[in-house]
C-alpha cells in the first residue's frame, strides 16, 4: 500500500465524495488497535500486523455508521495454529 497510514485510511471515503477528519482518522486507528502516533508513516514501513490494522481501520472508514469504543482485537497467527503445530 502506498502512501501514509491517514492516506491509506482516508483514500475510499474520498474517492465517494466524503471528507474524515483527523479526529475521525485518530478514531479509526484506535477501533484497529493501531497506535494513531503512526498515521503519518508509510505504511510500507510498518509490520505485517501493523499493515493489516491499517486494511481494518480502512475498511471501518467505509462505514461511517460504525460506532463503538470498543476495540477490535487482532491475534497473531500462531494463536489460531493446532498445538501440535505450534512454533514454541
Amino acid at each position: 500500500m502506498p502512501g501514509t497510514v491517514s492516506y491509506n485510511v482516508r483514500y475510499e471515503p474520498q474517492l465517494h465524495g466524503k471528507k474524515l477528519t483527523e479526529a475521525k482518522v485518530q478514531s479509526l486507528l484506535r477501533m484497529a488497535d493501531l497506535d494513531t502516533a503512526l498515521s503519518s508513516k508509510p505504511v510500507n514501513d510498518l509490520s505485517i500486523g501493523q499493515a493489516q490494522r491499517v486494511t481494518l481501520a480502512r475498511t471501518l472508514a467505509n462505514d461511517l455508521e460504525v460506532r463503538t469504543h470498543s476495540r477490535i482485537s487482532i491475534s497473531s497467527p500462531s494463536s489460531m495454529t493446532p498445538p501440535h503445530q505450534s512454533p514454541h
